[in-house]
């Protein structure tokens, strides 16, 4: 049974330790076309990249917001701040706390930085992409019994790999602006169509792709969008739907204190204790800057916005699958694929318009 918090990534492109001697096991008739050492390569030298940047950034921002929230606590103690030196130095570590907050802020994921983020992205998808697109539009020549008609498939994947890859190069195109004003989805397919069918097929061959795309795209895609939707577990999960669940307990729990504080500083003010009011109104104030704090960090995060797509992504795929186990005409199946695969592209503009509309992202 699939663990929903084990976390394991791009073992459809067969990039971790020992995925590619399990393939060739369980799929030996085409395990060469799902064995893709160059993309790989290539999907690295974009995936590498752009989870460096989002780690770096969120920590950073995380940082900036913490820095922030302390420097508007203090600033809020400073007018009770007694003697007067003391409350010299309060204003002199705001304003320090202050230019720290915007240093660490300059390097989360805005402006340059965040294009830069999105091309990598970008490119790193639409290198997985192409590896099942050539899989859907290729599928009868794999299964061709010419061995020769297999062997042209596979040049012809390199060399469409050879543009791809050079066109995603920074600074040649930009993918992320390509696919969001891509909204019929014109570019979604980076290969040709199908073409005349090879005039023998292997139908077990045939057979065993259709097994190695329902394990490798149908079922990853699915168990990937449920890990992500799971709500997760630990303080900090690193799943949306629980990242969005800690945001609203953490926010409601902050926002029922900063009113007990206030009536309590009501009692206070009725009881002539001229102590423990001031103290209680700074309480509330701090604990309503941790609120801000927290609907900025969620406006960062985007994490509702993300739980809507995978939700509406899962969805989708989960009904092309139920329909690919039913259909038996290979036509049929075919056809299924090519729609999973528009599917995934149009996901993927949607993840992009998502964090491309946002001020910032963490």
């Amino acid at each position: 049974m699939l663990d929903i918090h084990k976390r394991i990534f791009n073992d459809d492109l067969l990039l971790n330790d020992g995925d590619v001697e399990l393939a060739k096991e369980v799929y030996p008739a085409v395990s060469e076309a799902l064995d893709w050492p160059r993309l790989r390569h290539a999907f690295l030298q974009h995936e590498r990249p752009a989870n460096r940047a989002k780690t770096k950034s969120r920590r950073r921002g995380v940082c900036a917001l913490l820095v922030a929230l302390g420097g508007l606590c203090l600033a809020a103690a400073e007018p009770g701040s007694e003697p007067i030196t003391v409350a010299v130095w309060a204003t002199v570590i705001v304003a320090a706390l202050g230019v720290l907050g915007v240093i660490l802020g300059s390097s989360v994921l805005i402006g340059g930085r965040k294009e830069r983020w999105l091309h990598h992205r970008a490119a790193a998808e639409r290198l997985r992409q192409l590896q099942f697109q050539v899989l859907v539009r290729r599928a009868c020549q794999l299964a061709a019994a010419d061995p020769a008609v297999v062997a042209h498939v596979m040049q012809e994947r390199e060399r469409v790999l050879d543009v791809l890859v050079h066109d995603l190069h920074p600074g040649v195109t930009r993918p992320a602006e390509t696919i969001l004003g891509d909204l019929g989805g014109a570019e979604c397919w980076l290969i040709g169509d199908h073409g005349p069918p090879p005039p023998q097929l292997r139908p077990e061959v045939l057979e065993e792709l259709f097994h190695a795309y329902t394990k490798l795209r149908f079922r990853h895609q699915v168990d990937y969008a449920t890990r992500k939707l799971s709500p997760g577990t630990g303080l900090w999960p690193w799943e949306p739907e629980g990242q969005a669940r800690r945001i609203d307990m953490a926010s409601y729990s902050l926002t029922v204190i900063v009113i007990v504080c206030h009536l309590l500083a009501v009692v206070a003010v009725v009881a002539a204790d001229s102590w423990l009011n001031p103290k209680l109104k700074i309480a509330g104030m701090c604990f309503a800057f941790g609120v801000l704090a927290l609907r900025v960090l969620e406006d960062g995060l985007r994490p509702r916005a993300e739980v809507a797509r995978l939700r509406t992504y899962r969805g989708e795929i989960a009904e092309l699958f139920r329909k690919f186990e039913v259909a038996t005409e290979p036509a049929a199946k075919l056809a299924l694929m090519e729609r999973v695969e528009e599917v995934s592209y149009r996901e993927l503009r949607d993840f992009l318009a998502i964090h491309d509309e946002a001020s910032f992202v963490l």
